[in-house]
């Protein structure tokens, strides 16, 4: 039948099967853990290199901004220091640098007024640090050369059981990167630097405290001319039980197998560096009672006087025996004198050394 005028006929729609949207099938469970596993690795050795580049930037930081933080003991003693020479501009400076035995076994403020051989003022100055061996002297005294005009005279303690001790992990503890120099000459640069790194890696606590601004840790600051704090006199029987708490911990240091070449190393450099700026240099043996002096071996005791001889005989420096200066009764430990032989042993040490040239 023909189609009606006006009458438009449409093509039949077909229906159009249009495919459904093709969705990525799911990982199986130990696929999914093993890309886990993989990102978690990736990211840890990400953030390994991140930490890696970043705690030298950190580290250094902290210590171009506080030189000295790493060592509070210094801090304080440096301010004191510039104290002292700040009302004193006209004295020749005389500085005793030695372990804790001579941090609270010398009193500079109970001297009265010294003069030198020209007759002209002389101060005295403790600056001391405890567990203060060869190495740590030197640092001290390069220190001292950096932030301050140089003495006029140093006393420079030689302790046994500190000479015959490696002290890389100790420099590396107290020093930052400013001290560097000073270390490398103080110690076999393998093992300071083996030890300065790892500080550095581990010593994070101290860092952040660095960056903030705060103390690592809190010590007691030094008394107006450096050194104390002073024992008090022990009873005998308390005096006997810290003498041997201090022998047990210091155990094989005094047995004296040899003198560390590190401690032998600091030893010369530091004459060295007096010598090249015309400090008068004195070596001390710091005064120990009959208990401690009994505790050393013989011969360990004969190869480290054999080795001051030597040091004698090759650079012509001078050396006190004060050993035997002070009765028993004036030491809290048998080797820590107590107020009163704080007292004695600053005196006849000035004494001893004389005239300042």
């Amino acid at each position: 039948m023909a189609d009606k005028p006006g009458v438009i006929r449409l093509a039949p729609i077909l229906p159009v099967r249009v495919p459904r949207r093709i969705r990525p099938r799911k990982p199986s469970v130990p696929l999914r853990r093993k890309i886990d596993r993989r990102y978690a690795r990736q990211s840890v050795i990400a953030a390994g290199l991140s930490l890696l580049f970043l705690l030298p930037v950190l580290w250094f930081a902290a210590e171009s901004a506080r030189p000295n933080f790493l060592d509070p003991s210094y801090c304080y003693t440096l301010s004191a220091f510039r104290a002292v020479r700040t009302s004193h501009p006209d004295s020749r400076l005389c500085v005793m640098i030695g372990s804790s035995r001579t941090q609270c076994g010398f009193a500079p403020e109970r001297l009265g007024s010294q003069v030198d051989a020209a007759g002209r003022p002389v101060l005295w100055f403790n600056v001391s640090h405890y567990e203060a061996g060869p190495g740590m002297n030197y640092v001290i005294l390069r220190r001292l050369l950096r932030d301050g005009p140089p003495p006029a005279l140093v006393v420079v303690e030689l302790m046994p059981a500190f000479c015959v001790r490696a002290e890389a992990d100790y420099l590396a503890h107290l020093t930052t990167y400013r001290d560097a120099a000073a270390c490398l000459s103080a110690a076999p640069p393998g093992e300071w630097l083996a030890a300065a790194v790892k500080r550095r890696i581990t010593g994070l606590r101290d860092l952040w405290a660095g960056l903030g601004g705060r103390e690592p840790y809190l010590v007691a600051p030094p008394g107006p001319f450096g050194g104390g704090p002073y024992p008090k006199p022990a009873f005998p029987d308390e005096r006997r039980r810290k003498t041997a708490v201090q022998i047990a911990w210091l155990g094989d240091f005094l047995q004296i197998p040899t003198v560390h070449p590190g401690s032998d190393r600091a030893t010369r450099a530091l004459i060295g560096l007096c010598h090249d700026r015309k400090i008068e240099l004195v070596f001390v043996r710091t005064p120990e009672s009959t208990e401690f002096r009994a505790a050393y071996d013989p011969a360990g005791l004969a190869r480290f006087d054999a080795w001051i001889r030597g040091l004698v005989r090759e650079f012509g420096v001078r050396v006190i025996d004060a050993r035997y200066w002070l009765p028993d009764e004036q030491f809290v430990d048998g080797q820590h004198p107590t107020t009163a032989g704080a007292e004695t042993f600053t005196g006849k040490l000035v004494r001893e050394v004389g005239p300042v040239k």
